[in-house]
């Protein structure tokens, strides 16, 4: 038995489960099929204006706890590749995945909409006023969505705007249409490579996906299999640890996850946090600097047959 601790550490270390060589390959054909990124592609972030983005069935007691248990050396600095609380969070999101892939989607008839709620807030930072935002959409099957946005900047009023968002394959808000969905890869390393070369801005790589998968996965708009290789995704990922959170704030049971990357960003932290019946996120979390700066909640979520008058007939289309 060897003496030397980098060596006992590289034996109990896991394999990784994508090797780099393979990851050149699947790039590589992906890129070949792709070779000239749209407008759509580079618009994997979020593009709301307020948020300090980064520019981004129950799970079995039983499954919890052998993700909990898995043996891998404790010693190493949290949330770096190998240590105890990423393997954790690898066999949690792997568990998560199976999830959103046996969960049914929501199949929009031609005279339905998914009613979303987006509450926001994003605490004082600097020389940057407290905001506290609303978007209500109703988004029709081809993507075409009506939303209202109410927003609030420090103890300023509210501002209210009805906005019309054509249909077709773009970025809205974080949450992409489902044409262009439908074009993403559904396998995890095919997606992955895929996100690394369309995706742009954040400090790092890792960073720049987690903030790209977090905008696929929101919303429950891509389909189950799409969902699934992108919280896979997440697990093939360094930085990324178990959260403690079981419940969100409207009391959603959840299982949460941090990015964090003390190297890069000393004291920040993003929470996505998934609903463990459904593999929906629930509720997003930002820490800067070791404090709470940013929450969104989803407290609607819902199908339905029409859109408001009052929505349809004050709302302002868009380009």
């Amino acid at each position: 038995m060897t003496t030397d601790l980098d060596e006992r550490l590289a034996d109990l270390r896991r394999q990784p489960h994508w090797p780099a060589a393979e990851r050149t390959v699947i790039l590589e054909q992906v890129l070949s099929t792709d070779p000239t990124p749209d407008r759509a592609d580079i618009r994997l972030t979020s593009s709301r204006t307020p948020r300090r983005r980064r520019a981004a069935v129950l799970v079995t007691a039983a499954g919890l706890a052998a993700a909990a248990c898995i043996a891998v050396p404790a010693v190493l600095p949290a949330g770096t590749p190998g240590s105890a609380d990423q393997a954790a969070a690898v066999q949690a999101l792997h568990q998560l995945a199976h999830i959103a892939a046996v969960s049914p989607s929501d199949q929009l008839g031609p005279h339905q909409y998914l009613h979303l709620v987006d509450v926001e807030h994003q605490q004082a930072l600097a020389d940057q006023p407290a905001v506290e935002s609303r978007f209500e959409d109703w988004i029709r099957a081809d993507g075409q969505t009506w939303q209202r946005r109410i927003e609030r900047s420090g103890s300023g009023p509210n501002q209210e705007e009805v906005w019309l968002l054509p249909p077709g394959p773009q970025a809205i808000d974080g949450m992409t249409a489902p044409q262009y969905l439908d074009r993403l890869p559904t396998d995890p390393a095919a997606l992955e490579a895929y996100v690394r070369a369309h995706s742009v801005g954040s400090t790092s790589a890792d960073e720049r996906v987690f903030v790209a998968v977090s905008d696929i996965v929101r919303r429950g708009l891509a389909k189950p299999n799409l969902r699934s290789a992108a919280i896979d995704v997440l697990a093939h990922l360094g930085h990324v640890r178990l959260g403690d959170v079981t419940r969100d704030s409207l009391g959603n049971p959840v299982q949460s996850f941090e990015f964090v990357d003390p190297s890069g960003r000393p004291g920040d932290i993003q929470v996505l946090m998934f609903d463990t019946r459904t593999a929906q996120i629930t509720e997003e979390r930002d820490y800067f600097h070791g404090k709470l700066h940013f929450t969104r909640t989803v407290p609607v979520f819902e199908v339905v047959s029409s859109v408001p008058a009052g929505i349809r007939d004050t709302a302002i289309a868009q380009k």
